[in-house]
């Protein structure tokens, strides 16, 4: 027991008051209610002193005495608690440790109890009366300023304490004295936004969640979903009342959360358990509202970007720092002073979020249902703005948010801004960043097939879009894993947090870069420029933080990290790969090892080797020891010999190789018509594990369960954003970060390459041949990640298969999207030519397997083939307009001359040659050279051709767009006005603006992939001469350009300006005349069969055009001398061939058996298809086979290797064929004799020899006057 004496001192110290007047000073108060109510109630005329049983009145009059002084008790209150911890203060007590700290704790306890007594709202404080509503402001002031984490927890302690003998909700402490407080935090927040942020309000807010039990009450707080009822979306299957994976009952879980869950009844997550479950319909339109109406929205509200709901320009931070109201302009402000601007409004931004971020955060430390309640608010807003990603929104072309009725328009719809669906998007990311690749194995990995509520809710949207695997197979995995014991618990966080996260990416994200690319290109056609500027500079100040480019990359990269964890680290049952595993391990989870270790991935390289069924899946949770299986190492491909290999079972086709993916792509032989499915099964697909396939199903899998379950859009959206970042750094300012710079190349190029070669893992035609082609070239084509790009042992190893596979693959695709592809990759393979390392790699693959050389050959041509065909048509379409509209203006400038008489004379020689009239105008200037406007640049080498035909390194095609943001959707936009893939449409009725971005687009293949022949002729010249198919198309093709070139219709293509549509001809012709040459350096025993195809080819091949061809390389300088000779004494060779090509040309004294039944050409390699009986001769069917692997005349399935020779009637043929060469030298030798008998009869008679003079002049050499020359370009 402490005197009387040591007590008033403590309570002098801890209180600072006193009861003597002559004791109060600066640090004392005297109590003068208290001191006069002791001595009326004391008859004793002794010192009144402060003890602690009296505590309890003396603190009543504290607070009477400050309330009339018009101050904070509650801080005062605190204040004293925090005294009593201060030990100095009560050294001159003298009291040992322990006894002080019972006196001190005491003393804290009755301050703790005032605080209680004051917020219970009781009427006790005398003289004074203090309203209800003055306490709660009392207590709002107190924690915005001066509380205490230890002073409130303690009140919290005590509260909760309290509350567990009250029943009834609404009756207990924490909801009486807090939710008033939550409410006015909510009314203060509104109209938050950068210029007024009222930070005070959210750190209050802050702090407040950090305590557990103030958090459930915040999140459970009707301001949170304002009148939506989502009590039918909180069960799960751990929760009462929901249903499981199967839809049946439920199981307890096993931890002890989810079991305290199943046995006490669920409070359906603080819903109105009465009132009606919201619509799908309302959940759908409430975007809008949550932002201005709710907690959470409009603590997340302020945004540097324009706020359609904030009218005056002084609350908008666009007006007040980028704005001068009183010249309406803009500020004038010089370099240094926009960049602290910039840095000022990014600081600012950065707070708010990250405010916000930890705020959240501390909700989700609430428990189960504040998780959940989190999750299900994040989904509103996702669900609401998912109208962003439908087409009419990619087709917009005037930015959405400048429009004066952007407010009205997301009211009526739902949405959110784009300014507060970016602060969503970089809240997610944030609650992403701790997620570690190391993390992903913790995911729960069939999180897409959960049937609760709750999880349906969070992937609303998205488990009805398709996923790799067809949706009878899902339903399959789907029942296989119901019974699973991550199926009986709630579903994890991380996992729904991650997939939240994602589907953010194409809601949030994408739309917004849309809008801001839109506000950037509309510049030029705005009426007030100023208002688009000030908008660009806010737009910038966000998305190109470094903070927010951090978070999106390391997001981007665990999602590139799941997708290859679940297609290495799983087996085809669902199992874990103890092989694979160990290998991450060992390389510090790098994933870039697991793909040099093999792609694509084991299970589609084994799937042949193993013959596993889907009809086996077993998962890991049926295998004893967590189900991991050790996997067989690594197999070498073994090259299969022709024939049936004796190791491959009996139900496999022979035309099928052990190791296809490797090889092959499985859909590498098929030509598929334009309309075909994309995602038909591939051709080489073993028998033996698709029986169900050939009725019309496929019941297997080739990726583990894991992978299969994932919808093909999010792996798609990786490859988008990527894109979008590329084209965001066009429009970055002078010194800020480049956004690639923050990219893991090792890891894009892991997941690139995964996707492109990964035929059975991907097969969307779209994801392999589209979306990786195209984001691996525009990186590539990065000045500060081509080096990088090219030195990556991945690319190294891979990038060459990869885009031969894509090449051919593409030929699935539709029209437009495979020229794309196509014109992206030969792009790359002309730059990656250029390194002997790429050169090497891709003659190791032609080694390996000569038919994927052919095939990609093949498909080249065939593109180029039917390309030159619409170049001539399009180019003699815009001549055709250009010189209309030349006679219109020398008609009107004439006074009405008539059009016809111009058009139908003086055409210089072309009125016989059935090519349309030209204008006057055109015959003028046909004396010129069709190249006078072209540069006249000699190429030395052809190592520089394709930067010669694109120096800047960029693509042309993307070149071809209105503008540089349009470059990918710019031959999409043309076509969707009539200028696109509508092969074979009327083009007279096309826009000038469609024809002119279509020719340049078609062109720009033409001149990359002429380059790509060029390269292959340099380095494969043997390959493609020994090849018949190669041989006849690549000769077609190069006599195809000299024709159009130099050919009598030449004139028909030269339109004025020729470097508008990438049309440079010396260029092309240098390349076609260096490709014949590289082909006739090829062996000797190959010169005659080049020069014999050249000749027998009787569509294009013209010695006059050959002719033409030289004297212009000479005249120009495009060829070094001794090529030049070179290309002379061909020209002649093929001329000396022609003669003996004619001997075959009369097939009307040749037996029907010896003729091909297509072609009705002899045959020299005659072969029998056995599906038909038909002799058709080989390189005819092989060149059909590469385009459809079927019998031409019953379509029966047929392949290369099940040609059988016919080596009996082949000889037969080259005997006929000798014996008629025999005979026709002899038939023309006796004319000869006979002739030179004539001429010496007429020579004696005197007459002259006309004839002589006809056949010497028939047989001079190609070299003739320059006059001559002249004389062959004017025509």
């Amino acid at each position: 027991m402490l005197d009387k004496g040591r007590e008033d001192a403590i309570l002098q110290s801890a209180l600072q008051i006193c009861l003597r007047r002559e004791e109060a000073s600066s640090a004392k108060v005297h109590l003068e209610s208290y001191a006069k109510e002791l001595s009326e109630a004391s008859t004793e005329k002794r010192p009144a002193f402060l003890q602690i049983e009296n505590l309890y009145f003396i603190l009543l009059h504290k607070i009477a005495y400050l309330h009339k002084q018009k101050k904070n008790c509650l801080t005062y209150l605190c204040s004293c608690s925090a005294r009593l911890s201060d030990r100095s203060l009560f050294k001159h007590v003298l009291l040992e440790s322990k006894q002080l700290d019972d006196v001190t704790n005491e003393i804290s306890n009755q301050i703790v109890n005032s605080v209680i007594i004051y917020l219970e709202n009781l009427d006790v404080y005398p003289e004074v009366r203090i309203p209800a509503k003055e306490r709660v402001q009392t207590l709002y002031e107190f924690l915005k300023d001066s509380c205490t984490s230890r002073f409130l927890k303690k009140i919290l302690m005590v509260i909760e304490e309290n509350d567990k003998s009250e029943e009834r909700e609404e009756d207990k402490q924490l909801n009486k004295f807090f939710t008033p407080i939550v409410n006015l935090i909510f009314e203060n927040l509104g109209g938050r936004n950068l210029v007024y942020p009222k930070n005070d309000v959210a750190v209050l807010l802050k702090f407040l969640t950090s305590f557990k039990q103030l958090a459930e009450l915040v999140i459970r707080s009707k301001s949170i979903f304002l009148h939506l009822n989502l009590r039918d979306k909180t069960r799960d299957c751990a929760a009462g009342g929901g249903g499981t994976a199967s839809g049946g009952g439920v199981t307890a879980s096993s931890d002890g959360a989810a079991a305290s869950a199943s046995a006490s009844p669920s409070p359906h997550g603080w819903f109105d358990a009465e009132k009606p479950c919201s619509k799908d319909k309302e959940i759908n339109a409430c975007g809008y509202n949550l932002q201005l109406n709710s907690l959470l929205g409009r603590l997340l509200s302020p945004t540097v970007i324009t706020m359609p709901n904030v009218t005056n320009k002084e609350e908008i931070a666009m007006y007040k720092y980028f704005y001068n109201s009183a010249t309406n302009s803009l500020n004038k402000m010089t370099l240094g002073a926009l960049k602290s601007t910039y840095v000022m409004l990014r600081r600012d931004t950065d707070w708010i979020l990250e405010n916000c971020v930890e705020t959240i955060k501390n909700l989700l430390k609430g428990g189960v249902e504040s998780k959940k309640r989190v999750l299900l608010w994040l989904a509103c807003i996702i669900i609401s703005n998912e109208k962003k990603t439908k087409i009419m929104y990619h087709y917009s072309t005037y930015p959405q948010s400048l429009d004066a009725s952007y407010g009205l328009f997301l009211k009526l719809l739902g949405e959110n801004s784009y300014g507060f669906c970016l602060n969503m998007f970089w809240v997610l990311l944030c609650l992403c960043e701790p997620i570690t690749m190391n993390k992903i194995s913790d995911f729960d990995f069939f999180f897409f097939l959960r049937d609760d509520p709750f999880s349906k809710f969070i992937l609303k949207n998205i488990t009805n879009q398709s996923s790799f695997e067809e949706k009878s197979n899902v339903e399959k995995i789907k029942e296989k894993v119901k019974n699973e014991q991550s199926f009986q618990k709630e579903p994890k966080f991380i996992t729904s947090i991650f997939w939240v996260t994602f589907k953010s990416l194409s809601v949030f994200f994408k739309p917004a870069i849309d809008e801001f690319i839109r506000i950037v290109q509309e510049v030029p056609n705005a009426k007030d420029k100023n208002i688009y500027y000030m908008n660009i500079h806010t737009w910038k100040i966000f998305l190109y933080s470094s903070r927010f480019i951090q978070l999106l990359f390391k997001f981007l990269h665990l999602s590139m990290a799941y997708f290859l964890h679940v297609a290495y680290l799983f087996d085809m049952e669902g199992n874990a790969c103890l092989d694979m595993m160990n290998l991450l391990s060992e390389h510090s989870g790098s994933f870039t090892h697991l793909v040099l270790r093999s792609c694509p991935p084991p299970n589609e390289r084994n799937y042949v080797r193993r013959g596993r069924t889907f009809g086996s899946l077993s998962l890991s949770a049926n295998l004893p020891g967590g189900g991991a299986e050790k996997r067989d190492e690594e197999e070498p491909p073994v090259e299969v010999p022709q024939g049936v290999p004796q190791d491959v079972p009996q139900d496999v086709p022979q035309d099928a190789p052990q190791d296809a993916p490797q090889d092959v792509p499985q859909d590498a032989p098929q030509d598929a018509p334009q309309d075909a499915p994309q995602d038909v099964p591939p051709m080489e697909v073993p028998q033996n594990v698709g029986e169900a396939q050939s009725r019309g199903g496929s019941d297997h899998l080739f990726a583990s369960p894991q992978f299969s379950i994932i919808p093909t859009f999010f792996l798609n959206d990786i490859f988008d954003i990527i894109y979008l970042l590329y084209e965001l750094d066009t429009f970055k300012s002078p010194g800020n970060e480049n956004f690639l710079s923050y990219l893991n190349v090792d890891l894009f190029l892991s997941f690139c390459i995964f996707t492109m070669l990964s035929e059975n893992h991907i097969k969307s035609i779209h994801l392999r041949c589209e979306a990786a082609p195209k984001t691996f070239t525009y990186l590539y084509r990065s000045d500060s990640l081509k080096k990088i790009i090219e030195e990556s042992e991945l690319t190294r190893k891979y990038i060459i298969k990869s885009l031969t596979y894509v090449f051919i693959a593409s030929q699935k695709g539709e029209y437009t999207e495979r020229m794309q592809t196509r014109v992206r990759i030969v792009e790359n393979f002309n730059s990656l030519f250029l390194n002997e390392i790429y050169v090497d790699q891709f003659t190791q693959l032609v080694i390996k397997n000569n038919n994927l050389f052919v095939h990609l050959i093949h498909l080249l041509l065939n593109d180029v083939n039917f390309l030159v065909e619409e170049v001539v048509s399009y180019l003699s379409e815009i001549k055709r307009r250009e010189d209309k509209k030349r006679d219109d203006q020398e008609r009107a400038i004439s006074g009405g001359v008539s059009g016809g008489s111009g058009g139908s004379g003086g055409s210089g020689g072309s009125g016989g040659s059935g090519n349309p009239p030209v204008s006057r105008t055109a015959a003028r200037t046909a004396n010129t050279s069709s190249y006078a406007n072209a540069t006249r640049n000699s190429r030395v080498s052809t190592g520089s051709a394709s930067h010669a035909l694109n120096p800047s390194g960029g693509s042309d095609l993307e070149d071809s767009a209105p503008n540089a943001n349009e470059s990918y959707n710019s031959e999409n936009s043309d076509n969707e006005e009539g200028g696109g893939g509508n092969v074979g449409t009327d083009i007279t009725n096309e826009s000038m603006r469609n024809l002119a971005a279509r020719t340049k687009m078609i062109i720009t293949y033409c001149y990359k992939s002429c380059i790509f022949l060029n390269l292959l002729c340099k380095s494969y010249p043997n390959s493609i001469v020994a090849s018949n198919t190669i041989l006849t198309q690549i000769v077609t093709c190069l006599n195809c350009y000299f024709d159009y070139l130099v050919g009598p219709k030449c004139l028909n293509i030269k339109v004025k300006n020729m470097e508008q549509y990438n049309f440079r001809p010396q260029l092309w012709l240098t390349s076609i005349v260096e490709s014949y040459l590289f082909l006739l350096n090829s062996d000797k025993k190959n010169e005659e069969l080049l020069t014999r195809e050249i000749a027998n080819e009787g569509r294009y091949y013209k010695p006059e055009v050959f002719n033409k061809a030289y004297y212009i390389c000479k005249r120009e300088g495009l060829l070094r001398k001794e090529d030049l000779n070179k290309f002379k004494i061909f020209c002649q060779q093929i001329i000396d061939m022609k003669d003996e090509v004619d001997l075959l040309d009369d097939v009307n004294d040749m037996p029907d058996k010896y003729l091909d039944p297509i072609l009705q050409d002899i045959m020299l390699d005659p072969v029998l298809l056995p599906t038909s009986g038909i002799v058709i001769d080989r390189k005819n069917i092989e060149r059909h086979l590469m385009s459809e692997p079927n019998d031409p005349f019953n379509r029966a399935p047929l392949s290369k290797e099940q040609l059988v020779p016919m080596p009996e009637l082949k000889e037969e043929i080259h005997k006929f064929i000798n014996e008629l060469k025999q005979e026709k030298k002899r038939k023309k030798k006796m004319k000869l004799l006979e002739l030179d008998a004539q001429n010496e009869s007429m020579e004696q008679e005197g007459f002259l020899g006309h004839e002589d003079d006809a056949q010497g002049q028939s047989e001079q050499p190609v070299e003739s006057p320059p006059g001559g020359a002249k004389e062959n370009e004017q025509q």
